[in-house]
């Protein structure tokens, strides 16, 4: 899970620079609709910044995460599903 925040982040820092990209695909043509998805700078910054707290937060949770199963007395096989939940959120945000 920490790699793959650190990809993202790093990702994000490169895409800091580019251009604007917009992505227009068919929906309900019929209509007329088309469901729309732009990438701008703005959207580089926020990403950059879901995933920077994102990586401090993996870093933070790898370190307390034994301790806290240890403490209510779970096994180490338990984060697999806290893992698998934050790196979810960490993709919703900026998805």
């Amino acid at each position: 899970a920490i790699g793959v925040a650190a990809l993202a982040f790093a990702l994000s820092a490169v895409s800091l620079g580019a251009s604007t990209a917009i992505y227009a695909i068919p929906w309900a043509t019929s209509w007329g609709l088309r469901a729309t998805v732009g990438f701008d700078g703005l959207a580089a910054l926020y990403c950059l910044l879901a995933t920077g707290i994102g990586l401090v937060v993996f870093v933070y949770a790898a370190a307390y995460m034994p301790l806290h199963l240890r403490h209510d007395h779970r096994p180490p096989s338990a984060a697999s599903q806290f893992w698998i939940a934050m790196t979810g959120f960490l993709g919703a945000m900026i998805w």
